[in-house]
């Protein structure tokens, strides 16, 4: 209430501050402030119109033209609450620093000798934080969806806020005037043959889940003056500010979609034509996401009859890493078009294009995985010939406790290790289409078993908290005979969800080797490659 009543906000510390909590709540209430230079005051100072900066030491005299400055911008109206509001949403509001704190808690690396020796020990350590402050996030969350409601449901507060409606627009059930849909693919059941798993009495459970589903169908929507709202999960409203679900994923359901939290949003910008939304969420920073639930949606648009390059704008989110470089070229975007979204950015189009997304990542259909193979595969590809193992040594969890022996047990049967780091998807896609068994423990790199042969033989390497069914999906659909193995340590229950994502794997050799044991006889090459090609693919 205080915030609410005041114009701005001075702060003239001597002390070396950190980050000021009195200024970030300030930008909470979207208001303009003044402060001395110290500590990390000079870092908040993202929207300059609404921050100014006074050198240190400071005096009454000099800080008084940095006062008139800011009462200057107060009376002419250079300032802006909503602009300052925003930069608070986008680096501090609460769910986006506490995702900062999971991806430095969870992807933090340590050394290897402590990684080695206490394998367990961060697990043990960081998951009853994480879980509890999960459960928080989510009841805050609840809390300020259902508290802004009413913010919401006033025609007058909501447009001057910019903000969706309480109720829901589902696409396949709702009709208005200005959306229609395109179907690409009907919806298909299918059954996955379950997986080989050596060493166990029975087969896993999440497996067994899953062995069993429906393909949802799949579709391509086109929304006269949709708006998308740029946040990680993003989301597709309807012109009168409507929330579709069907496009609009989050991690706890569209009920309290991340969207309704917010007090207000940036006033949309404008984009003529035809814009394309290819925005996908978990798709940012990994390399998985990115080939097998961002890359089927372009597919979509493609065989529901647009062409990529005839868009007038492309909005994405990535980390312009080499690989997402590589494919946006592969799809003939062009860059000038791509306009990469940052979190707090809210677009209105004249004709926006969404397809269809994976709600459910485990269900990705056989047609999906056709055209990713296609992109980088047109012409037929060579017999496959190579045994590869896919390692992890550049990762900081996941890795096999006893590398150097299974290396040295691999190499009896032939196999070469291979890393994936820094080679081009192209380069991948090639190496994979030449594999007759790969074999590796759980990680991004076996999304490039899209590119394997029917042929192809699959052995991936679990630990017992973290089993899950992306790769065995992958495989299923490419018709891969596919391996699971799990090392030792005790099981968790099956009706709790796989935690243990950064946990090493402690092999059974034996049961390796069983496997090995029982593979056919290595085959040729037949282009007979020269020795000294196979040796730059070894490390």
């Amino acid at each position: 209430e205080i915030l609410r009543s005041l114009d701005a906000i001075a702060l003239f510390s001597v002390h070396n501050e950190g980050l000021p909590l009195s200024l970030i709540e300030t930008m909470s209430a979207g208001l303009p402030w003044i402060a001395t230079d110290r500590g990390g005051t000079r870092e908040l100072a993202t929207a300059a119109e609404n921050c100014v900066v006074l050198d240190h030491p400071c005096t009454a005299e000099s800080a008084l033209p940095g006062v008139v400055e800011l009462v200057r911008r107060l009376r002419t109206g250079v300032t802006s609450r909503r602009s300052q509001r925003a930069v608070y949403d986008q680096r501090f509001e609460p769910s986006v620093v506490s995702r900062q704190w999971f991806d430095f808690l969870e992807n933090r690396p340590l050394p290897a000798s402590s990684r080695r020796k206490k394998p367990r020990f961060r697990s043990v350590a960081v998951r009853p934080l994480r879980r509890c402050a999960r459960y928080l996030e989510k009841a805050v969350r609840c809390l300020r969806v259902y508290g802004l409601a009413g913010l919401r449901e006033l025609a007058f507060t909501r447009t001057r806020l910019e903000l969706p409606r309480n109720q829901t627009f589902p696409i396949h059930t709702s009709k208005a005037d200005g959306i229609s849909i395109r179907l690409v693919d009907p919806e298909e059941t299918f059954e996955r043959p379950l997986p080989q798993m050596p060493g166990e009495p029975v087969c896993h459970p999440v497996f067994l889940a899953h062995q069993r589903g429906v393909f949802p169908a799949t579709f391509v929507a086109e929304i006269r003056n949709g708006r998308v709202w740029g946040n990680y999960n993003s989301a597709v409203l309807t012109a009168d500010g409507r929330l579709i679900p069907e496009l609009s994923k989050d991690m706890w359901g569209t009920s309290i979609h991340n969207v309704y939290t917010r007090a207000h949003l940036p006033r949309p910008q404008p984009l003529p034509g035809r814009t394309l939304s290819l925005i996908t969420p978990e798709a940012f920073a990994n390399y998985h996401h990115w080939m097998i639930d961002l890359l089927p949606r372009a597919g979509l648009v493609e065989r529901a009859g647009w062409s990529l390059p005839s868009f007038d704008h492309v909005l994405i989110k990535d980390r312009r890493f080499p690989f997402q470089r590589e494919t946006l070229q592969r799809l003939g975007l062009d860059e000038k078009k791509l306009i990469r979204v940052r979190d707090h950015d809210h677009f209105q189009a004249e004709t926006l294009v969404v397809p269809s997304m994976h709600l459910d990542n485990t269900r990705v259909g056989p047609a999906d995985f056709r055209y990713v193979r296609n992109l980088f595969l047109p012409a037929e590809p060579a017999a496959p010939h190579r045994r590869l193992y896919l390692g992890r040594r550049d990762a900081s969890y996941r890795q096999i406790l006893q590398e150097d022996a299974l290396l040295a047990l691999l190499h009896k049967y032939g196999f070469e290790e291979v890393s994936m780091s820094g080679r081009s998807v192209a380069e991948q896609a090639q190496i994979l289409s030449e594999a007759d068994v790969v074999i590796g423990p759980n990680g991004s790199a076996l999304a490039n078993l899209v590119f394997a042969p029917p042929s192809c033989r699959m052995i991936e390497l679990f630990a017992p908290g973290w089993v899950v069914v992306f790769d065995w999906m992958i495989a299923a659909n490419a018709q891969l005979d596919y391996t699971a193995i799990i090392g030792r340590g005790p099981r968790p229950s099956p009706k709790k969800p796989p935690y243990g994502i950064h946990d090493d794997i402690d092999l059974d050799l034996a049961v390796v080797e069983k496997v090995l044991a029982e593979l056919p006889p290595l085959k040729s090459d037949p282009a007979a490659r020269p020795p000294q090609l196979t040796s730059t693919l070894t490390r």
